[in-house]
């Protein structure tokens, strides 16, 4: 059961375009020297334009082939030869766009994913150099062995391809170097401890946690900073993950790799500043889950209304045979807000039984004026965290095929949600026998 998208996905899908944050390896949208660039039409343009060497590597999702490379490109000696070799870095995930579709044929080779290229635009002798491979182990050629480390295959033959078209270097020179900007002050920009609040959403865009962005303060003599993401999904499970990372010295942003544990798992992230508003902006993305900060969405805070209707629902729900509902789940419950939006006030509970009346058996503790929240829902909301959890119950009987006094079963519906910009909405899970339903519910 999905639940409902409760922030507009045109503003989720604007971060995802600001970081690239779906590849699995950190991408900047311009070109730096040494460094991945998911953009391969500025990536190709730079390198023509300087004639200096480019990398590509283009990766199918789901290739667990891929994967084994997006490791290895990951360990540090790997990063550490970028770095040093100074080339035009790409990398490609996926064929979603103009430009990643350029970027897979540009690299293809064959049918074995991931396809790995080495392009160059002129040698000494004035010709255009396109090496394509497979980056499979073992199939890296140009002079690299299985025995080798899976980075060592790859920075080898790139090394070697590299050497046989300029002979007695691999680290070309850009011909038209950028000028250095000026160092950003690091003390100035990370000089306290600041947070955030961060919204959890699953692959559909829906909002199905809440979290806090922690940004330490800078290390003044490693130049480091801690970014820190702990939150809670609305099932209840906690998450956290820490980073430390090195600021971008041309503008002070941070990218790097948070570490979750299921389910989330891994998530690249990037941190950027935004200079003329002194606010940062934070989105991290995985396989099956986005964090974003909630910029201007209000998460939690106050109810504006004094009273508020509580609904749920189940899509399916299957009782025992000869049963049948008696006390749905709640639609339009009354729950009065109290102390500034904390507490929330379901009424007293109900007492349905079944009572023997002039010979026949009725449902009875249904229409008692003292007791008028039939299904006993309880709720507790977090101003703070913005959720707020409870329960309810739903009766069924057998009245329609009991030849003596109606048995009444009774089952307990677990709640969860989130309250952003003074309404919320979550889900529901009920376990009947051995079987769990889920359903959706709404506060507002």
């Amino acid at each position: 059961m999905k639940l409902k998208t409760l922030v507009a996905g045109a503003a989720v899908m604007a971060g995802l375009a600001g970081f690239a944050a779906s590849s699995p390896l950190p991408v900047t949208s311009s070109v730096k020297l040494g460094a991945w660039c998911g953009n391969f039409t500025a990536a190709k343009a730079y390198a023509d334009e300087n004639n200096i060497p480019m990398v590509v590597f283009w990766a199918n999702p789901g290739c667990s082939q891929c994967e084994k490379l997006e490791a290895a490109c990951k360990k540090a000696e790997f990063t550490d030869w970028m770095a040093s070799r100074q080339l035009v870095m790409v990398f490609g995930y996926g064929a979603s766009g103009a430009d990643m579709k350029a970027c897979k044929a540009f690299a293809k080779s064959g049918k074995e994913y991931p396809f790995v290229a080495v392009y160059w635009k002129a040698n000494t002798a004035g010709e255009g150099v396109l090496e394509r491979f497979t980056g499979r182990s073992g199939k890296f050629g140009h002079g690299t062995t299985k025995s080798q480390e899976l980075w060592e295959q790859f920075a080898g033959a790139v090394d070697n391809i590299l050497a046989d078209w300029k002979p007695g270097s691999v680290t070309p020179v850009d011909p038209n170097p950028e000028p250095k900007p000026d160092p950003i002050d690091l003390a100035a920009l990370y000089g306290k401890a600041q947070s955030l609040d961060a919204l959890v959403y699953d692959s559909d865009v829906a909002v199905v946690g809440t979290a806090t962005v922690k940004i330490g303060k800078v290390n003044a003599r490693k130049g480091t900073v801690k970014v820190s993401v702990s939150g809670t999904l609305l099932t209840g499970k906690k998450v956290s993950a820490s980073a430390t990372v090195s600021p971008d010295p041309a503008d002070g942003s941070l990218l790097g790799e948070l570490a979750f544990k299921s389910p989330v798992g891994a998530m690249n992230f990037g941190l950027e500043h935004d200079a003329e508003t002194g606010s940062f902006r934070f989105f991290a993305q995985g396989l099956g889950y986005a964090i974003s900060d909630a910029g201007e969405t209000q998460v939690g805070g106050a109810f504006d209304e004094e009273e508020l209707s509580f609904s749920a629902e189940f899509d399916e729900l299957d009782l025992p045979e000869g049963y049948d509902l008696v006390v749905d789940a709640p639609s339009g419950e009354p729950v009065s807000v109290t102390k500034k939006g904390t507490k929330l006030a379901c009424g007293k509970a109900a007492s349905p039984k079944y009572k023997k009346v002039d010979g026949a058996y009725e449902l009875t503790g249904l229409d008692d004026e003292k007791k008028p929240n039939l299904t006993g829902l309880k709720l507790t909301y977090s101003a703070s965290k913005g959720t707020f959890t409870g329960s309810f119950k739903i009766y069924a009987s057998n009245e329609g095929v009991a030849s003596g006094k109606p048995k009444l079963k009774k089952y307990t519906a677990k709640v969860t949600g989130i309250v952003i910009d003074g309404s919320g909405a979550g889900s529901v899970t009920v376990k009947v026998g051995k079987e769990t339903f889920t359903g959706t519910c709404t506060l507002d």
